[in-house]
């Protein structure tokens, strides 16, 4: 139906949102250092600083060497250039993020520099921190803490994203 193609052509560039886990998590953070075109942002267990994460995670020596071709101490700037950390003054989006408690991948340390860095800038944040869970969270998580994660998660979402807001 012509009418449904045109109607779901329509975007309201007030209502865009950004949000991902893990790798999805560092992207969402990166990108709202760099731009103010999101309504709201979700990030689940990110990575925003590089140097730290090399020295917290379960796989950070491996995975940093092989990812960022050296290790911190080395080029220092390489991983700082990739840690959004570094760039978290430019942050104007409301932002959620939530991590697990025994996340050893992306140890909830790197939700807690930004999270900090944000509230002590003033700006919009909220951490969600679930206790018990690991990594691949809401997925992988216990019945009762996937549902309020999400639940947490469309809450958000529908404070910014509201038609007409």
């Amino acid at each position: 139906d012509d009418a449904l193609a045109d109607r779901s052509l329509q975007l309201d560039a007030r209502r865009v949102a950004i949000t991902g886990g893990s790798y999805g998590g560092f992207m969402a953070c990166w990108a709202i250092t760099q731009t103010d075109r999101f309504a709201v942002a979700v990030a689940g267990a990110p990575i925003v600083n590089f140097e730290s994460e090399y020295g917290t995670a379960d796989i950070g020596p491996t995975w940093f060497e092989r990812e960022q071709l050296g290790t911190p101490w080395a080029d220092r700037e390489r991983y700082a250039a990739r840690s959004a950390i570094r760039c978290v003054e430019r942050v104007r989006t409301p932002l959620l993020l939530y991590h697990g408690e025994a996340d050893l991948r992306c140890p909830i340390e790197q939700s807690e520099q930004f999270f900090s860095a944000l509230v002590a800038l003033g700006r919009e944040v909220e951490l969600v921190r679930v206790p018990a869970e690991g990594h691949v969270l809401p997925s992988d998580a216990s019945p009762v803490h996937r549902r309020l994660t999400r639940e947490v998660i469309l809450e958000w979402f529908g404070r910014y994203l509201k038609p007409g807001a």
